[in-house]
């Protein structure tokens, strides 16, 4: 592997460390999608819409959230793709 990076033997307990947050971040905003959109489909219209609308707000949630992630490690750590 090309890109890869040799990390130091004290830094590889810490990688979680520096995870956590960013795993936090993801899951909070999943789970407020998921229950927004339930809420929200439920007072518009019903269960299914509910449904509907609960797995929109979910997938959104989560891949804004990773997206936003990933520009700020990308940014922090400077990391070239």
């Amino acid at each position: 592997m090309q890109n890869s990076v040799k990390m130091k033997e004290g830094q590889k307990g810490d990688v979680i460390f520096h995870a956590l947050p960013y795993a936090i971040f993801i899951s909070c905003f999943t789970i407020l999608g998921l229950f927004g959109g339930f809420v929200l489909g439920n007072m518009l219209g019903g269960t299914t819409l509910g449904f509907v609308l609960s797995t929109f707000f979910t997938f959104l949630g989560f891949f804004l959230t990773l997206f936003i992630a990933y520009r700020i490690v990308k940014a922090k750590y400077l990391i070239r793709v």
